[in-house]
């Protein structure tokens, strides 16, 4: 796929039609996106892929959803028919697992992501008091390359809906969805859960029926809460634009808190904003600023004074402020992230100076724009500050252990996805 855009591809039909069909135009992708997790289990956790393949089937096989199974085995018969090495139903089951497999074997281990930054608003805090939501992903320079793909899907059965994704996976994983119902949804991963409960259904299936299925900010929240492992324990920001309403879900394992609003925002940035959920993080707030916090103080700040239209959000997401030192310092505590050139350790993600990871993308979704099938999306830094992974390696040696998975992240132009919806 071209490196320095977001890719657009539309898929219709049955589950075994719209898998299959992600196979076959894929496969390269595929692959890579396999290689790459399976190397970030043995790095981070000395486990390999047939340890994910059996931790999948044995907690989690048995209450897969009939239609995501179709799908699965369909990826994989349209990948074995393109490609010259062949991969199995496991391989894809346990492909999308990994992001509660990661939380279970954090637990006890204090891990903490640092990752992402969104937020959404309405009322008179956007223009025409619509619902507006944006969100950068922050991750591993090496993990991130591999979701540059904007998938629509049009299920033969359920709602319309796109999502930001890698190849294989069935949900989003970074997380931005909208569906023709003007639901959207994004999320910032939650430091310091630590906490998980194997006996529930994996968030990638929750997140797959919920933005498939729901016709309400309600609808969608119920979809994370039931059946929650705390694998990927987020805040989960989530717009109407039918009913110019936001909510704010913030969910660990065994403790959540769920607000909706008509008028106002939520900004998010893997911060724990409430009590209750905070029981369940390893991270002690004592006041100290940090890259969590410094970001959704930014925020409040810059969301808080006035209107905000498309090209404010756009600004917002490039933001270099850092609101601990009072100026413009890109870095770990800008919105827009580069701590790849951070030479400051966090005490939230626990991160060595100069780790590769960042912001790799800018998303903008409106309610109306939800609505009609209309979206604006960056590849890239949002700031368009291109990574360079030879130039990096070679200034910083100790993290060699990424060559051969380490790339570019090149920066593009803001594109309009304009794609409609299919007349039902």
């Amino acid at each position: 796929m071209e490196r320095d855009r977001f890719i657009f591809k539309e898929v219709a039909g049955t589950p075994a039609e719209i898998g299959r069909e992600i196979g076959q135009n894929f496969s390269k992708e595929i692959r890579r996106t396999i290689d790459t997790f399976s190397f970030i289990f043995t790095h981070d956790f000395s486990k390999s892929w047939q340890w994910l393949v059996e931790f999948s089937k044995d907690n989690f096989l048995s209450s897969l959803d009939g239609d995501i199974k179709e799908e699965m085995e369909g990826i994989v018969k349209g990948y074995n028919s393109v490609a010259p090495d062949q991969i199995n139903f496991d391989d894809i089951f346990a492909l999308n697992v990994t992001f509660d497999a990661e939380s279970f074997l954090s637990v006890g281990k204090a891990r903490n992501h640092g990752s992402c930054t969104s937020f959404v608003a309405t009322g008179d805090y956007t223009t025409d008091s619509d619902v507006m939501l944006a969100h950068t992903t922050w991750w591993r320079y090496f993990t991130g390359v591999n979701f540059n793909l904007m998938l629509k899907i049009t299920p033969d059965e359920g709602l319309g809906f796109v999502m930001q994704t890698a190849p294989g996976l069935v949900f989003s994983g970074t997380d931005f969805y909208y569906n023709e119902k003007g639901i959207m949804a994004s999320e910032t991963t939650l430091d310091g859960i630590d906490t998980y409960n194997v006996k529930g259904t994996p968030i990638f299936q929750r997140l797959r029926l919920a933005i498939q299925n729901s016709n309400s900010i309600d609808e969608f929240a119920k979809y994370i809460i039931d059946g929650n492992t705390g694998g990927y324990a987020n805040d989960y920001l989530i717009g109407d634009g039918k009913n110019k309403e936001i909510g704010l879900l913030e969910i660990a394992t065994y403790n959540h808190v769920f607000l909706k609003k008509n008028n106002g925002f939520f900004p998010s940035s893997n911060y724990v904003q409430f009590e209750e959920v905070r029981k369940e993080s390893s991270i002690s707030y004592d006041g100290s600023i940090n890259s969590d916090n410094s970001r959704l103080y930014r925020l409040e700040e810059l969301l808080r004074n006035g209107r905000k239209d498309t090209l404010d959000y756009k600004k917002i997401l490039s933001d270099h402020h850092d609101h601990f030192l009072q100026k413009m310092n890109p870095g770990k505590n800008s919105i827009c992230g580069h701590r790849e050139i951070e030479p400051n350790l966090d005490a939230f993600d626990k991160k060595g100076p100069f780790y590769p990871v960042g912001s790799i993308d800018g998303k903008i979704v409106s309610g109306e724009g939800a609505l009609r099938g209309e979206s604006q999306v960056k590849w890239g830094k949002p700031c368009s500050d291109r990574f360079d992974s030879s130039l990096f390696l070679s200034l910083h040696p100790e993290y060699s252990w990424t060559k051969g998975f380490l790339e570019n992240v090149e920066s593009g132009d803001w594109q309009i996805l304009s794609h409609g919806w299919k007349k039902r």
